[in-house]
């Protein structure tokens, strides 16, 4: 069984480690993650995205599904940055029970990295792979973007900044599953640089007075990177055509009320009190009312 010693940082081989197992040499294992009486859970570790120098740890829990008890030997991790550990290598593992296998990992540099657990059966052997590899960063990038209420005729953009936090590039693309004219998003595609961020342009124009929506997609070129969606929504209403009417309306309006318009009301002798207004161009009529009769007067 190969030997592994922690030195600086590194799971070094020791010299013990340089004997060849036969069991890698003549056997076959080609079923991932489970065969008829064992199963690894999960089938396939992933150690995804990772500090350098630093210790990660992940645990593989193997059950034994049948109804007899299994007999099995575990051939751990052969690389020099993979350690595995399990308290019962090999033997028996009753029906029900399950044993746990530790995996650490520690990274000496910005790079992927794969190694595997082999278990060796009476029947189908069981290889339980074991991928490493470096992270762009979370993609965080809106579920839903809401442009809310604008003006028709106008444009309107908001900024969504993708982030890289390792020294390494990666490449975008943003496609549009629902695609929508009043919709822009721009540079669709490109290249995250290493440490660095990309500024992606969401673009809306309404041209209607109805609710425009939108679905896009963004994937990342990273290693076991799932695809986000987001939701784009925005509603068009009269803008600057019914504001630039109302303007005129207001400007069109030159006449000011200088003095008290009249009080629609009795006065204590029965009269209605006098008022007068002045404008500015014409003459203002309105009707007052005096014991029943109604009497045009003229300011």
């Amino acid at each position: 069984m190969p030997g592994l010693a922690w030195q600086d940082g590194v799971f070094e081989e020791s010299d013990h480690a340089a004997a060849v197992d036969h069991r890698l040499q003549d056997k076959i294992y080609a079923t991932i993650g489970h065969n008829a009486c064992l199963e690894a859970r999960p089938a396939v570790v992933h150690f995804g995205g990772f500090t350098l120098g630093m210790v990660h740890e992940q645990r593989i829990r193997l059950c034994n599904t049948s109804s007899s008890s299994a007999g099995m030997h575990i051939v751990l991790p052969t690389t020099t940055y993979f350690k595995a550990s399990c308290e019962k290598k090999k033997g028996l593992l009753a029906p029900g029970m399950e044993d746990v296998i530790t995996v650490q990992f520690c990274p000496t540099e910005w790079r992927y990295y794969y190694d595997c657990v082999r278990i060796h059966t009476q029947g189908t052997n069981v290889l339980i792979p074991i991928h490493a590899y470096p992270m762009m960063n979370q993609t965080k990038f809106p579920r839903r973007i809401s442009f809310g209420k604008c003006a028709v005729g106008e444009t309107y953009t908001k900024h969504v900044s993708l982030t890289c936090n390792v020294p390494i590039d990666f490449e975008y693309e943003i496609s549009m599953l629902q695609p929508n004219a009043a919709f822009v998003v721009r540079p669709h595609k490109g290249v995250v640089p290493a440490n660095g961020i990309v500024d992606v342009e969401v673009i809306f124009c309404p041209t209607r007075l109805v609710t425009e929506m939108a679905e896009l997609e963004v994937r990342v070129a990273e290693f076991q990177s799932e695809a986000v969606r987001c939701l784009l929504s925005g509603s068009g209403f009269p803008g600057l055509a019914r504001q630039h009417q109302l303007a005129g309306l207001t400007v069109g309006l030159d006449t000011t009320v200088s003095e008290t318009m009249p009080v629609w009301g009795k006065a204590e002798t029965g009269r209605l009190p006098k008022g007068t207004a002045k404008g500015g161009a014409g003459k203002y009529r309105w009707q007052a009312v005096n014991h029943g009769r109604s009497q045009n007067v003229e300011a």
